[in-house]
C-alpha cells in the first residue's frame, strides 16, 4: 500500500524536470526498472512532453482515460464514429443528438464539447461523482436510462466508463495494468473526483509501492471538465509534501502581476506555497491592439522574431483568434501551436495525413520538383488523365508524368503553387495555399527555420512558455454568465493566472473590445 507523495509545482519551477530527476535515480540506483515506472496524466499533451523527457517504455506514458481502457479491455466507443451516427438515428430528440460525430479523441481526456448538452452534463455528473440525491441525476434521468440501454445493445462504452469501470475494479481489488511499484501522476489539478478515485485505488493495491501525484491547484482550468483542484489542498504530512520553491521561467515584475491576480481567488488556491522569481525584472506592458484588431501584436510579434525571441498569443476563445491567424497567413508568417499539434488550424505546415511528413516539405518537393511520392497523394483527381490515374501514378513513380494533365505538367514546370492549392484534396487545401504564400514571400529556406510565434487558446498551451506572451484579455458572453458565480470567478481567476504566468521577458495585456473581460488589464 503506497503513500500519497505530492510535488507542488508553481509555474516554471522544473515539475517535468522533477519527475524526470526522479524516475532517473531510481533507475540508476537499481531500485527500479524503466517498465516499473507508470507515469499519467490527464490529457495528451501533458503525458506527450513526459514521453519527452523520461526513459521509460512509450506504452507507460499515457492520459489516464487510456490507461483505465488498457486496464479494463477495449469495446467500442458509443459516442464516436458509426455508434454515434446510430444512436443519432435512433429517433432520440434532437437535444440528445451527438453532434462532431467523427471524432472524438481519447487522448484529451477532456468531456466532449461536441457532444449534446444531455451527454455533457450526464458525463460531467458522473465525473463529479454527484450523490446519488442531488437535482441534477433526475433532470437527466430519461436519458440515462435510453443511454445506457443502447450502450447494452451495442456492447460499447462511453469515455466515462472507461474510469467508472476501472476505478470499481481497482476498489474491488484490482490492479493498473501491468501492476507498476510506481505510479506518477501529472497534471493533477485537472483531475476530477471519479479520476483521483481511481489512481488512489490504484495506489492501494498491494503492487504499487510508490505513488506520486503532482501539480498546482493554482492552475487548475479544466473545472468546466470536473477538475477538483481541492484534492492538492488536502494536508498531508510533511515527509509526503514537497513544493517546488524557484521559477526558472518569470522574473519578478511578472511574478508579482501574476501572485496579486491569484490572491484576488476565493479560499487558499495557493496552497501556502511560496517561491522565487527568476533572477531578472521583466515587463509587464499595455498594447492598444484587440483581438479584432491585432496588427501591432502581429508586427511586434515579426520584430521579435528578427531578434531571435519567441512570442505567444493567447486568447480564452478559439474564434478569438481568428482574425490574428488571417494577418499571419497574409503576411506569410511561420507559427504553430505545439502543444496542440492535432489542430490544424494552428499548425498549418505540420501534416495532415498519416505520415510525419510536413505539408510544407510537400510544396517545396512540387516546386523544386523533386521526389514526386511527397506531392503526387496531395493531388486531387482532376490532376490526372483518367479515372484511377492518382493511384497508379503514386504506386509506379517510374512513369507518373504520364498520368498527369497537361495544365498539370505545366503547372509543375512553372513552379505554380496557386495551381497547386487549387487542385489539391480538401483537407491538405488550407495548408499548401498558406504554405505556397510563405514560399512567394520569403522562399523555401525559411519553412526549415525555427517558428518563433505560437498562437493558442490558454486552455491548449497548459505547460508552454515564451520569451513575450500576448493576452487578449475578452470572455464570450457564456464565460461571462458563468463569472457571475463564485465558482465562475475563481475559474477566470486560475486562467488569467495560468495565460500570465507563460511569459519569460514580457507580459503585454491587449485591451478589451467590451465589458466581458477576464479583468487581468
Amino acid at each position: 500500500m503506497a503513500k500519497e507523495l505530492r510535488v507542488i509545482g508553481p509555474p516554471g519551477t522544473g515539475k517535468t524536470t522533477t519527475i524526470r530527476n526522479r524516475v532517473e535515480r531510481m533507475v540508476s540506483s537499481g531500485e527500479y526498472n524503466p517498465e516499473d515506472i507508470m507515469l499519467t496524466s490527464f490529457s495528451r499533451a501533458a503525458s506527450n512532453e513526459l514521453a519527452g523527457a523520461v526513459k521509460v517504455p512509450r506504452e507507460n506514458v499515457s492520459t489516464l482515460h487510456s490507461l483505465a481502457r488498457r486496464t479494463m479491455g477495449q469495446k467500442p466507443i458509443a459516442e464516436v464514429g458509426d455508434l454515434a451516427k446510430q444512436w443519432n438515428a435512433s429517433g432520440v430528440p434532437s437535444e440528445w443528438a451527438i453532434a462532431g460525430v467523427g471524432g472524438a479523441d481519447l487522448e484529451d481526456g477532456l468531456v466532449l464539447t461536441g457532444n449534446s448538452r444531455y451527454l455533457s452534463d450526464y458525463s460531467l455528473a458522473r465525473s463529479r461523482m454527484l450523490p446519488d440525491e442531488h437535482p441534477e441525476w433526475a433532470r437527466l434521468a430519461r436519458f440515462e436510462q435510453a443511454w445506457l440501454a443502447f450502450k447494452r445493445e451495442t456492447d460499447s462504452e462511453d469515455f466515462t466508463d472507461m474510469l467508472v469501470n476501472a476505478t470499481i475494479d481497482a476498489q474491488g481489488g484490482g490492479a493498473c495494468a501491468g501492476e507498476p511499484p510506481v505510479i506518477m501522476v501529472d497534471e493533477a489539478q485537472d483531475m476530477s473526483p471519479l479520476s483521483w478515485a481511481l489512481v488512489r485505488a490504484w495506489a492501494q493495491h498491494p503492487s504499487c509501492e510508490k505513488f506520486y501525484v503532482m501539480g498546482d491547484p493554482a492552475q487548475a482550468i479544466f473545472t468546466f471538465a470536473g477538475a477538483d483542484p481541492d484534492q492538492l489542498l488536502v494536508s498531508l504530512p510533511d515527509d509526503q509534501q514537497h513544493i517546488l520553491g524557484q521559477s526558472y521561467r518569470m522574473p519578478r515584475l511578472i511574478q508579482h502581476r501574476a501572485e496579486d491576480w491569484l490572491s484576488a481567488h476565493s479560499g487558499t488556491i495557493s496552497g501556502g506555497r511560496t517561491y522565487e522569481a527568476r533572477d531578472a525584472e521583466g515587463v509587464v506592458r499595455h498594447l492598444p491592439a484587440t483581438w479584432r484588431a491585432p496588427d501591432l501584436v502581429v508586427n511586434e510579434c515579426q520584430r521579435a522574431a528578427a531578434e531571435g525571441r519567441t512570442s505567444l498569443i493567447l486568447a480564452t476563445c478559439a474564434y478569438m483568434l481568428g482574425p490574428t491567424l488571417q494577418v499571419l497567413r497574409e503576411r506569410g508568417m511561420l507559427f504553430e501551436n505545439k502543444w496542440r499539434r492535432t489542430n490544424h488550424v494552428w499548425n498549418p505546415i505540420s501534416s495532415v495525413s498519416d505520415t510525419s511528413t510536413r505539408t510544407a516539405d510537400r510544396v517545396v518537393a512540387f516546386t523544386h520538383g523533386t521526389d514526386p511520392s511527397l506531392w503526387l497523394p496531395m493531388l486531387s483527381a482532376g490532376a490526372f488523365v483518367a479515372r484511377g490515374g492518382k493511384k497508379h501514378a503514386v504506386e509506379n513513380p517510374r512513369d507518373w508524368e504520364q498520368w498527369l494533365t497537361t495544365g498539370a505538367l505545366q503547372a509543375l514546370a512553372a513552379k505554380d503553387t496557386r495551381w497547386l492549392a487549387a487542385n489539391v484534396t480538401k483537407n491538405y487545401q488550407r495548408s499548401v495555399e498558406y504554405a505556397g504564400n510563405i514560399l512567394q514571400r520569403q522562399g523555401a529556406e525559411v519553412l526549415d527555420a525555427p517558428i518563433m510565434i505560437s498562437i493558442g487558446t490558454i486552455h491548449s498551451v497548459k505547460g508552454g512558455e515564451a520569451d513575450v506572451v500576448y493576452v487578449y484579455p475578452d470572455v464570450s458572453t457564456a464565460g461571462a454568465e458563468e463569472m457571475e458565480t463564485l465558482a465562475g470567478r475563481d475559474a477566470a481567476i486560475r486562467l488569467g493566472y495560468v495565460a500570465m504566468t507563460r511569459a519569460r521577458e514580457e507580459l503585454v495585456l491587449c485591451e478589451p473590445i467590451g465589458i466581458n473581460e477576464l479583468g487581468i488589464g
